[in-house]
């Protein structure tokens, strides 16, 4: 992925990072709060590893709502990027 160097009239570079950097992060935290959320809501139930693995579930589809979301400002990004480098021509 080639973006244009940070500069007064053009986007910053480190737009990407900072979203690829939260991301990660995001991601990770899906899961291990929908893991600890599931055992905590298992065990009051008294079914902890049908809430564990309702937790997980839960956490997992989080993460790809997130991902999808993501993915989608970035391409709007690297579009708009190619649009500004390429003069607003289509193609």
């Amino acid at each position: 992925m080639h973006l244009p160097p940070p500069s007064g009239d053009r986007k910053s570079a480190w737009g990407p990072v900072g979203e690829l950097s939260a991301l990660a992060m995001t991601l990770a935290l899906c899961v291990i709060i929908g893991l600890v959320g599931g055992r905590w809501v298992g065990k009051k139930l008294g079914a902890e590893d049908v809430g564990t693995l309702a937790g997980v579930a839960f956490g997992v589809v989080a993460a790809g709502y997130e991902l999808r979301r993501v993915a989608r400002r970035l391409q709007r990004y690297t579009d708009s990027a190619r649009r500004d480098r390429d003069g607003g021509a289509d193609g």
